[in-house]
């Protein structure tokens, strides 16, 4: 099946990507989930593939200045 979109999720909790994922991919049948644990991961991710939806913890860069949610 080729997906259409492309859904990131960034949460440095593995527990919730995973209930997440687990959740949304039988709902979601055109898309596509990537996953990403910190806020480098995610850069990183997004510098390699384009992303139609990023759902991402907000908490998650409270720190980090790269983030201006």
């Amino acid at each position: 099946m080729k997906h259409k979109y492309k859904l990131v999720l960034v949460d440095d909790h593995e527990m919730i990507v995973q209930g997440l994922k687990s959740y949304l991919e039988p709902r979601l049948k055109d898309f596509q989930i990537i996953s990403a644990h910190s806020i480098d991961e995610m850069f990183k991710v997004l510098e390699s593939t384009s992303a139609d939806v990023l759902l991402i913890d907000l908490m998650i860069g409270k720190d980090d200045s790269r983030l201006y949610i």
